[in-house]
């Protein structure tokens, strides 16, 4: 049994948890944060999910949109708490 197969056996909802999660994925931040090493891990769940990380959605692009803000305030040492409040509601998550 190989490592995938473990996972899915213990992780039931595997696909829909990386689905979910990944309506919200910025490849762009990858890039922004060092993590191009990542981008190989992501075109594999890619290819275990047979499509694309990423937005999908208005909201989900929406939640792109105030990540990238959020990015660009953190750069210019500025607080960028009420676009992380308003990233949370999107999500309906905080974390």
């Amino acid at each position: 049994m190989g490592k995938l197969e473990i996972v899915k056996a213990l992780y039931t909802s595997l696909r829909p948890s990386l689905i979910r999660a990944g309506k919200y994925f910025r490849k762009e931040s990858l890039k922004e944060f060092g993590l191009k090493d990542i981008e190989e891990d992501v075109e594999i769940i890619e290819n275990y999910l047979g499509e694309k990380l990423g937005p999908k959605t208005k909201i989900d692009y929406e939640h792109v949109e105030l990540v990238a803000k959020i990015i660009h305030l953190l750069k210019k040492g500025k607080s960028p708490k009420k676009e992380i409040e308003q990233a949370a509601k999107l999500r309906r998550s905080i974390g």
